[in-house]
Order: C-alpha cells, then structure tokens, then sequence
C-alpha cells in the first residue's frame, strides 16, 4: 500500500519537470506490454532494498529514474541483477510531481521522483526486453 509523504517531503530542492525517463520494471513483461503497478513499488515496499520499511524516511518514497536511456543501459552493463529486468520508458509532466537529480557512480542522468498524487500508478511502456544474464 502506498502511504503519504512524510513530513518535510518531497526536499525542497526537487523541481518539476516533463520528458521522457527510463525505469526498470519487474521481470515477465515483453516490449510493448504496459507496466503494472507492482513496476512503481516505492523503495520502502522493496523487500530487497537498502530502504525497506524504512517509510518515515523521504528517500524511501522516491521512485527511480534515468533521464537517459545510454546511462540506464551502461548500470545495467554492470550489474547483472538489473540487466535481467526489462527497461520501461514513462512520459512525464509537470503536474506529475517532482524530481531530484540524483546522480550515482553508475548514472550522471539518475533522478528520484516524488509524485503527484503520491500514490500515482504511472502508465508506462517497455521499451526494450531482460538482457540474457550467463
């Protein structure tokens, strides 16, 4: 279940913006196949992550994005966990909320998204199939 933002969130530094981002999705759906909502699960519904439960936490509401599809396929060169997820591209407006520019090691185009309502279930599409992980 999504929960509203905590207190103090989205930062005050994260702006609105439009275009098109890059997200990976979860595992079973083809190119061309609309995403589902179990693709936009916050980080502290992510079992698996660092940000888990952790719903008190600003971050952990945050959904991530790549402004460029180059930067995403360069993080998935990296890490074969991430290569065997399809990659999803979402068209964004102004008034779906806001992002932060977040940049990693991997990805200089790594945004976070807050969105508007916070429990927005984007409608997106996969772009591009799960790489073949050896």
């Amino acid at each position: 279940m999504v929960l509203p933002f905590p207190p103090d969130c989205p930062p005050d530094d994260a702006v609105s913006m439009e275009g098109t981002f890059y997200r990976l999705a979860v595992r079973g759906l083809a190119v061309d196949d609309s995403t589902t909502p179990a693709c936009w699960l916050r980080p502290y519904e992510t079992r698996k992550g660092d940000l888990y439960a952790k719903e008190h936490e600003c971050a952990a509401h945050g959904l991530s994005l790549f402004g460029s599809k180059d930067d995403l396929d360069e993080a998935r060169d990296i890490n074969p966990r991430i290569a065997a997820k399809p990659v999803a591209a979402v068209t964004i407006t102004t008034a779906d909320g806001v992002l932060k520019h977040t940049p990693t090691d991997a990805s200089a185009s790594h945004h976070d998204w807050w969105t508007e309502p916070y429990d927005l279930i984007p409608e997106a599409i996969i772009i591009e199939a799960p790489r073949e992980v050896a």
